[in-house]
């Protein structure tokens, strides 16, 4: 068991995100379901589907504090109990403001893990295997959402919730049962929210984040709308769309080994930072099912790549101190969320309303600022072998 700790650990955390991601595109595809049986108008439902995202947003800053004081064992268990309450409550669930809640409380376990994630492989993992670690949470979580594109829509919302629920309830024992805490993990004196946002490095890779899911926040939001707009047709439309979270789950699985062979690895993300705003603006200009289909699919694949490594900045940054990586973990998280609801809905959405091609332009030019914070926070990274 000692021998193969830090491979369960590893399983339980990619669990975890899968468990996270499940829950939260379950809601999206559910749509017509869920607006029947609660009376839902479009702007509620449209709520809905954000209402797991909330807690990372507002929390991400304490819980990476809590965890550089307590340790991540005790910090997750207080986001599964959370979870697992929520997602029980929510099988018997019948009016819309009561969904909704539950539904935010459930996305404590997004919020936690997707903190932590950096925090936790690196209490036990050596750092020439962060990439590839790294790559199977972010595979995890397009896992998660792979399979509730697939599914969600088939089996009801009712068993959906079910499935849910049963599967925290399951993560919840194991977590409480096989991971330990470590004595030398905890080295933080007192719980500072000040510690997350006192690296200006931080931070940068934060609004890296921010850019890059702001992008793809754009693209698969309004991709399906565009689609139907060139008289696609609704299957194919979803077909379409849907390939963004296939290729983004290729991308975290494979990268990895595409980045360790590398030799210049920071000239190789820079390059992708630079390809990917492109690879948006050129979603405005093309008609083209096929080449449309194309575009997405290396969109999906670079987010899928790029997030792991991204997500791991902090542990090659030499100023951050250790000690801080779970709050600094938290602004990344928090400025990833926050890109990934803001741009599409309050900036993109606003501004260009169905104007496609100002509003895959405008998505394209704040990605294209990730490239530039990339390439300013570039001499702070060390070079990995």
């Amino acid at each position: 068991m000692k021998k193969y700790y830090k491979y369960i650990l590893l399983i339980l955390v990619c669990m975890g995100n899968f468990i996270a991601c499940f829950t939260q595109y379950q809601t999206s595809v559910m749509s017509k379901e869920l607006i029947e049986a609660f009376n839902m108008t479009s702007g509620q439902f449209a709520r809905l589907t954000t209402a797991q995202m909330i807690p990372t947003i507002f929390l991400s800053l304490v819980v990476g504090s809590v965890a550089d004081k307590i340790g991540f064992k005790k910090t997750i268990l207080i986001a599964m109990c959370i979870t697992v309450s929520a997602l029980f409550l929510k099988m018997s669930v019948k009016q819309y403001v009561l969904l909704f809640a539950l539904c935010g409380l459930a996305g404590f376990i997004g919020t936690f893990f997707n903190t932590l994630n950096a925090k936790i492989i690196s209490s036990e993992f050596d750092p020439s295997e962060m990439a590839f670690n790294m790559g199977l949470l972010q595979a995890s979580l397009s896992l998660g959402q792979v399979l509730s594109l697939a599914y969600a829509g088939v089996l009801g919302y009712k068993k959906v919730f079910l499935i849910s629920f049963i599967m925290a309830a399951v993560l919840f024992v194991l977590w409480l049962t096989v991971v330990k805490d470590r004595k030398t993990e905890v080295v933080s004196k007192k719980i500072n929210l000040k510690d997350g946002l006192r690296y200006k490095e931080a931070i940068l890779a934060g609004f890296i984040l921010f850019a890059l899911y702001g992008g793809f926040g754009a693209i698969t939001s309004f991709l399906p709308k565009k689609l139907l707009s060139l008289n696609l047709g609704v299957s194919l439309s979803g077909k379409i769309t849907s390939i963004t979270a296939v290729a983004r789950l290729v991308g975290a699985l494979t990268f990895p080994f595409v980045y360790k062979s590398v030799r210049n690895k920071n000239g190789l993300v820079a390059l992708m930072l630079m390809v990917f705003p492109v690879l948006i603006g050129s979603i405005a200009l093309i008609n083209n099912e096929l080449i449309l289909s194309a575009i997405v699919a290396f969109a999906g694949y670079m987010v899928g790549a790029l997030s792991p490594i991204l997500f791991a900045l902090p542990l090659r940054i030499k100023s951050i101190d250790k000690e801080n990586i779970g709050a600094v973990g938290g602004t990344l998280s928090m400025l990833q969320i926050l890109g990934a609801v803001t741009v599409p809905s309050y900036i993109c959405g606003t501004i260009a309303g169905d104007n496609y091609l100002l509003l895959y332009l405008i998505a394209g030019g704040i990605s294209f600022i990730g490239f530039i914070l990339y390439l300013s926070l570039n001499k702070s990274i060390e070079m990995e072998k």
